[in-house]
C-alpha cells in the first residue's frame, strides 16, 4: 500500500496539477474559449517539461567534459587478432555483456570474455596498479617459453573511479571531470608479453560515460530515473562504426 501511495504522490499529484492548472488558466485567463484551452494546455504541458530539458542540458554539459580525454578516431584498420572482453558484471553504465558482439567485428577472429578483478588483479580499494600481469587472469594456462600472449586485443569496462585518468596518474578524478563520471570503456592493444601499463597501452578508442538521475518530462521534477549516457551499447555501436568504415 506504501508504494502504491509513493507511486502516486510521484506520478498521479503532477498530473493532477497539471490538469487544474489547465482548466485555471483556460476559464480565468482564457474565458473559456476554444483557442484558450488549447494554449493553457500547450504552456502548462511545456512548463512540466522545464526541469527535464534542464536536466538534459546538464546532462550534455557533463558528459562534454570527458571530451578532451577520449579517443574516438574516424576508422580503425586493424591486424587480425583474437579480443579479450573484460569488464565487471552486473555493472549499469559498466556492463555490456549480451549485447556487445565483439565478433561481429571485422578484424576480431575469436571472442572471450573476462572479470576486470582476476584480469586486471583489482582490488575494492581502488588503489592503483602500474603494471597489470595478464597471464595471472587467464584460467587453466601455463605459460610456455617464448610464448606470446594469446589475446592481441583487449575490450575493457571498468568504474571511472578504477582508470586513474589513464594514464595512471594515481588520482583517478582529472579537475574538469564531473562527479556523475560513472565507466570507462576502452578498446586497448594488448602487448605480447601479457603484461599492461596504462601509462604507455596504445589505446585505440576510448569512451565514458555518466550516470545522473534525470527528471522525467510531464511531472515537473517529481518522477526522476536513473540514466546512464552514454549507454554501453551506445559506445559498442559507435566503436563497431568505426571499425567498420
Amino acid at each position: 500500500m506504501i508504494y502504491l501511495f509513493m507511486y502516486f504522490l510521484t506520478y498521479g499529484v503532477p498530473l493532477i496539477g497539471t490538469a487544474i492548472l489547465i482548466v485555471l488558466i483556460a476559464k480565468v485567463v482564457f474565458r473559456g474559449a476554444w483557442w484558450g484551452w488549447l494554449l493553457a494546455a500547450a504552456g502548462v504541458i511545456a512548463a512540466s517539461c522545464v526541469p527535464w530539458w534542464l536536466d538534459r542540458q546538464e546532462l550534455q554539459r557533463e558528459v562534454a567534459a570527458f571530451a578532451p580525454d577520449e579517443i574516438i578516431p574516424d576508422t580503425l584498420t586493424l591486424a587480425p587478432g583474437a579480443l579479450w572482453h573484460i569488464e565487471e558484471g552486473n555493472h549499469a553504465g559498466v556492463t555490456c555483456s549480451w549485447e556487445c558482439d565483439f565478433g561481429d567485428f571485422p578484424f576480431v577472429t575469436k571472442v572471450d570474455s573476462g572479470g576486470v578483478e582476476y584480469a586486471l588483479q583489482l582490488g575494492s580499494s581502488g588503489q592503483p596498479i602500474d603494471r597489470h600481469n595478464l597471464w595471472d587472469g587467464l584460467y587453466d594456462v601455463t605459460r610456455a617459453p617464448g610464448q606470446d600472449f594469446p589475446y592481441q586485443y583487449a575490450y575493457i569496462g571498468l568504474s571511472i573511479y578504477r582508470d586513474y585518468g589513464v594514464p595512471q596518474s594515481g588520482d583517478y578524478r582529472k579537475p574538469h571531470w564531473p562527479a556523475s563520471g560513472k565507466g570507462v570503456h576502452m578498446l586497448v592493444v594488448l602487448p605480447a608479453d601479457g603484461i599492461l601499463d596504462f601509462a604507455t597501452a596504445d589505446v585505440l578508442y576510448r569512451r565514458h560515460n555518466v550516470q545522473r538521475d534525470m527528471a522525467q518530462p510531464f511531472f515537473w521534477g517529481q518522477a526522476t530515473q536513473t540514466v546512464q549516457y552514454p549507454s554501453t551499447k551506445m559506445i559498442f555501436d559507435d566503436l563497431h562504426a568505426v571499425a567498420t568504415r
